[in-house]
């Protein structure tokens, strides 16, 4: 479990120094010169997010490592599943200073999952199918970020230091007629963000990196759900003053869940999407903002769908 955890740190190291590299040598404009404004101080936004997420594998990727059914009910023996979550979130945003400011995220989650089993099979020989659902509050995070420049050619970054509660239903705690809504784990994540304006074209990427703490649980032993590592690269070009559209490409890397220090089977994962999306700016002086995610790799889900738009400043 070390060295993959080393592994996974030294590929983040990596992917840091690469993006601020190849930033650092395009031209710098007088307003990046600036450091980045997270939020104006003493200033409150409340935002609404919503997320759509399509899936076929037999894993569920949720706020930085994966959760198994094999994990729960000891040898993996589901055909195939199909999996549909629904996460509308609050988050409420606090401006602390020029450059630092504080949000919580709550999410509603619900969650659809249509089962074929093969441990059952019906009288034609055919697996009996099991239709799970679950809906309530999420996993509460309470993000800080602070925004600065690196190096002498002023690159701006924005750091994120984020805290995960398992406030939603555990896949430990979840009845057998339910399905979780959580991880059951505590969780910190730390991230980069950078830019770099060349108008009317904008490029950005983003590293971070997860810890997933260890939990001690009566029947199933020191459970460890690993570390992930994940990054995202794109751009943004602006059509109009109002409306700009978007590509990325995300990729994040988790290493193996083991229970008693035992590694569990088939539980490391690589999930990849690219998303296309638009950004409008209302009358209001508000942005709205819609992504469609296509997923690259088995582990990723086949389809999400992203909204977010500011509700109120105050």
């Amino acid at each position: 479990m070390k060295k993959t955890a080393v592994r996974l740190s030294k590929m983040a190291v990596v992917a840091t120094a690469l993006i601020l590299s190849l930033l650092s040598v395009l031209p710098v404009s007088a307003q990046e010169q600036e450091e980045p404004t997270v939020i104006e101080p003493r200033q409150a936004e409340l935002e609404l997010q919503l997320t759509y997420a399509h899936s076929s594998s037999n894993k569920l990727h949720v706020h930085g490592y994966s959760i198994f059914d094999a994990i729960i009910i000891g040898e993996l023996q589901i055909h195939k599943v199909k999996r549909d979550i629904l996460i509308p979130s609050l988050v409420l945003r606090l401006g602390l200073s020029e450059k630092t400011a504080l949000e919580v995220l709550v999410p509603f989650s619900y969650r659809r999952d249509d089962i074929l089993k093969t441990t059952h099979m019906t009288d034609d020989g055919q697996p009996t199918r099991q239709v799970l659902d679950a809906s309530g509050i999420g996993d509460v995070e309470v993000v800080l970020s602070h925004g600065g420049v690196v190096g002498s050619a002023k690159v701006p970054v924005v750091s994120t230091l984020a805290l995960k509660t398992p406030t939603g239903l555990s896949p430990y705690d979840a009845p057998e007629d339910r399905v979780a809504l959580g991880t059951g784990h505590w969780g910190a994540r730390l991230g980069f963000t950078t830019t770099k304006v060349l108008d009317p074209l904008v490029l950005f990427g983003t590293v971070s990196y997860t810890w997933n703490f260890s939990r001690e649980l009566d029947g199933y032993g020191l459970i460890d759900p690993g570390d992930s590592f994940g990054y995202s690269v794109g751009a943004a070009y602006a059509v109009t003053p109002r409306l700009s559209i978007s590509t990325r490409l995300e990729q994040q890397f988790t290493s193996p869940t083991t229970r008693n220090e035992v590694f569990e089977p088939g539980t490391e994962s690589t999930t990849a999407s690219f998303y296309v999306g638009a950004s409008y700016e209302l009358k209001s002086g508000i942005t709205l903002d819609v992504s469609v995610g296509l997923g690259l790799t088995e582990d990723s889900p086949d389809f999400t769908l992203n909204l977010t738009r500011v509700l109120y400043r105050f």
